[in-house]
């Protein structure tokens, strides 16, 4: 049995739907802070040694961003992201885990929004409800048999806040 690491970023601070030149979700991009707040995110995970050998994001403009911001300071290269449909709003966490068992990696770093990433926490340390809500451009750890759903223990969480306490 390998243990394998799952990490969720949510994606940072996008466009308002309120606002009057929103375009389509799909289409929300990132606000210059929202960028900035990724960043530091991504240095503090660079710091902490995370080192994926997968990256996967949402199609959705905003987690695609967040994803190519991080790993840009991780040190990918841009063309290792891989789009998944399973990271959209609507995806389940059983699809989600399916293509999981099936990619051949041992550490992922997935980008996608809420309560998506929450309900894959769900999945993954077998809750009975939602347990988490994560923050924009917040990011948990957990470890899971295999990739198997309900093995899974949270590691950590990080977000923008502690990260500013931490210091940068």
């Amino acid at each position: 049995m390998r243990r394998c690491q799952l990490f969720l970023m949510r994606h940072g601070i996008a466009i308002d739907r309120d606002d009057p030149e929103c375009p389509p979700d799909p289409d929300r991009a990132l606000t210059e802070k929202g960028r900035e707040r990724t960043r530091q995110v991504a240095k503090t995970l660079r710091c902490w040694g995370v080192e994926p050998t997968s990256l996967w994001t949402s199609p959705y403009l905003r987690a695609r961003q967040t994803a190519e911001i991080v790993a840009d300071v991780l040190g990918p290269s841009r063309r290792d992201v891989e789009e998944v449909r399973y990271l959209e709003p609507a995806a389940t966490a059983p699809g989600f885990f399916g293509r999981l068992t099936t990619a051949g990696v041992d550490s992922l770093i997935a980008f996608g929004h809420s309560p998506n990433l929450d309900d894959l926490v769900r999945h993954a340390v077998a809750a009975p409800r939602l347990i988490t809500r994560l923050k924009k451009a917040g990011v948990i750890a957990l470890e899971l048999d295999d990739w198997e759903p309900g093995t899974g223990t949270i590691q950590w969480v990080l977000t923008p806040k502690i990260v500013k306490a931490l210091g940068d």
